[in-house]
């Protein structure tokens, strides 16, 4: 100062304002740990709050709270000062708008203040700088409110000094030597980022004045109870990262460090050095410094009342931000994740949804199966299906409609593009394609056609992890049955009678050893599959059932995989009513689920696998492996070959006076 300055009279200080900016990362974010962490959890939860030094000005200082405030760690950048926080989301809208805040406040402000009575703050400055935030979140909606705090002890007395030009004040290059030696300490200069003892992510520091004029930076928590005289002569100034750009203002931070020095230490006057390094500007002299003078006559040692409510802020709509397929995508599997806040802790959602199903069949089967595999957060799925949408089809398959029958669209591509209209990010596919079948001849040039199918059936199989049978007749779900055993597939089943139903599983081999494989579809027959389809009048072509069945045979056979793939032995599971059966976070998994609307009964059914079953047995599988095409070529125009091979044939020859037929009290569904 030169000698021709005269002092300036000490005034009231003014404070700017604590405020939070909320960044919309930070409400995505906290969505995501409210549904997976969170859940109906009443308690705060630890969060970090960032502000920098003033960027220009005019601007005014805000705390930022963004996606890295819920992380565990955190480091501040060059220019930023960080503090830590609490959050507490409430769980319904209702017990956000009932909280006291002035309670609350209170409850805060006393914690501080026990803080600062009993010296803590010394040894962990940041207490004096916690914020609180408290939230609702609308899950649904996407709308997100919140509202912040910094609590902070208002003194008895006003707090009053003088404001000052840095430079002026203290000495020109006295700055230019802080920030020198705060680069280094806070890693920014030859650290490779990694803080001082005591400077990392820190808000306080001291700046102590040496008699040769230069300067020491040291942590705030060096402070000792012999520096009372040094602080009272100014040879040790408290210094802070000030987010504040108004010249007449001190920022928020300064309050109850000015509290916490003048009860602990109970100085003649205090030096606050407001640190306002501007991002992009390392001049010294575009640092503004406060100076504040504490006068003996008004110690700030007690407070009377507690502030620091931010103001109240307008709800944050993320809805308005976000792309609508975005949107459908955040809120799809809203409905599962609420599952595992009360009732279902342990169900692996993600290994549910990582499953890629086969539907062999699109018809009303398929349309269901499809739905429920949507509900349960399965996206990634194949529909096979040959026939085209027909008029009598719109109202039973529920996910075709009018104009699909008008222009005779594919049924696969239909179904697909229906899941696709339901939920955009669906990856569903659309496979225009017959499957071969037991007793429909194939010769001349529509060989080398079925073979390729046949080809690209297997592949289909093998590049999914789940098969349904959802098809018309017996005949055509043995294909699939004999290749899904080949690659070890979940092969799921569903068949519908006129007022009866099924739902089952498929054994699969490599179980536990003292574990006996389950059948197959076709492990209750004695005969071959043949065809079914030849000759049938109109009554016969359609599957005519009660409209209900089909509902509850397709929601059966997603829930028979759900269940099975959330077991601990996965496809191996022991059915329920078995010696070795187990529970999995859905329960036990049955074998069979048989049952029939004319009583509204319903049988758990378990079976072992026939061993000379037409499609499941080891011989019949290690003929295809060994075979491939020949051997399939062979069942197709020769059905009978399939039980020389299993060794039905031979099992039958004591019974060869006798008429065996197939027979079922099931009609597939309608293709």
């Amino acid at each position: 100062m030169s000698g021709g300055d005269q002092p300036l009279e000490p005034t009231k200080l003014l404070f700017e304002k604590f405020a939070a900016f909320i960044k919309t990362p930070f409400w995505f974010e906290l969505k995501k740990k409210k549904i997976n962490e969170y859940r109906l959890s009443a308690d705060e939860v630890e969060i970090w709050g960032v502000y920098s030094t003033p960027r220009g000005s005019g601007e005014v200082g805000k705390m930022e709270l963004n996606k890295e405030s819920f992380d565990e760690e955190f480091n501040a950048g060059p220019l930023e000062a960080c503090v830590r926080g609490t959050l507490l989301n409430y769980n319904t809208i209702e017990e956000y708008k009932k909280m006291d805040h002035k309670a609350v406040l209170a409850e805060k402000a006393e914690k501080l203040w026990d803080a600062i009575r009993s010296g803590e703050w010394l040894g962990d400055p940041t207490v004096l700088v916690r914020f609180c935030m408290y939230s609702f979140s609308d899950l649904k909606g996407f709308v997100f409110r919140g509202r912040g705090a910094m609590p902070t002890l208002s003194p008895k007395t006003a707090i009053v000094g003088r404001i000052e030009d840095a430079e002026s004040k203290l000495g020109k290059g006295i700055l230019g030597k802080v920030k020198e030696q705060l680069d280094v300490k806070r890693g920014i200069v030859g650290g490779a980022g990694v803080s001082a003892e005591g400077f990392k992510n820190a808000v306080f520091f001291i700046v102590e004045l040496q008699p040769d004029g230069g300067v020491a930076v040291a942590p705030l928590s060096s402070l000792q109870p012999s520096d009372t005289a040094a602080i009272s002569s100014g040879s040790k100034i408290i210094a802070f990262f000030d987010p504040c750009t108004n010249p007449s203002h001190v920022g928020w931070p300064a309050r109850n460090l000015l509290l916490a020095i003048s009860h602990t230490f109970n100085p003649t006057s205090i030096t606050l050095l407001s640190y306002r390094e501007q991002l992009g500007n390392p001049t010294p002299s575009k640092v503004v410094t406060c100076y504040v003078e504490h006068p003996p006559s008004a110690p700030y040692t007690e407070w009377a009342t507690a502030v620091g409510w931010e103001e109240a802020r307008p709800p944050a709509n993320l809805s308005k931000l976000m792309d609508s397929e975005l949107l459908a995508g955040e809120s799809a599997n809203l409905n599962l994740s609420l599952m595992k806040w009360r009732m279902l802790p342990n169900l692996d959602l993600d290994k549910i949804a990582a499953q890629k199903c086969l539907l062999v069949g699109s018809g009303t089967l398929g349309c269901g199966v499809a739905r429920n595999l949507m509900k349960w957060g399965i996206f990634n799925f194949t529909m096979i299906d040959r026939g085209n949408v027909s008029y009598s089809n719109t109202v039973r398959q529920s996910l075709f409609v009018h104009e699909d029958a008008v222009l005779q669209k594919n049924k696969a591509q239909a179904a697909a593009d229906a899941c696709k209209r339901i939920y955009p990010l669906c990856n569903v596919k659309a496979v225009d394609m017959s499957v071969p079948m037991p007793g429909h001849i194939v010769d001349g040039a529509a060989v080398k056609e079925v073979k390729a199918v046949c080809e690209k059936f297997d592949k289909l199989v093998e590049e999914h992890d789940v098969v349904f049978l959802l098809t018309d007749s017996r005949e055509s779900r043995w294909l699939p049955s004999v290749i899904g055993a080949r690659h070890g597939k979940i092969v799921i089943n569903a068949a519908l009678g006129f007022e009866s139903y099924l739902a089952m599983r498929h054994g699969v081999r490599n179980g536990p050893e003292d574990a006996k494989m389950l059948g197959c579809y076709f492990c209750n027959d004695i005969t071959s599959p043949c065809d079914s389809l030849s000759d049938r009048t109109l009554d016969q072509q359609c599957t005519v059932t009660r409209p209900g069945v089909s509902d509850i045979a397709s929601s059966l056979a997603v829930e028979l995989l759900v269940s099975l793939i959330s077991h601990p032995l996965g496809p191996h599971a022991p059915p329920t009513g078995s010696p070795q059966a187990s529970t999995g976070a859905l329960g036990t998994v049955p074998h069979q689920i048989r049952g029939g609307l004319y009583s509204f009964e319903q049988q758990l059914i378990r079976g072992e696998a026939f061993p000379q079953c037409t499609a499941c047995s080891e011989k019949i599988v290690e003929a295809y492996k060994t075979e491939g095409f020949d051997f399939i070529l062979k069942a197709l125009n020769s059905p009978n070959c399939l039980g020389d091979i299993s060794g039905i044939t031979e099992l039958l020859k004591p019974s060869n006076d006798l008429e065996v037929e197939s027979c079922s009290d099931f009609e597939d569904e309608e293709g």
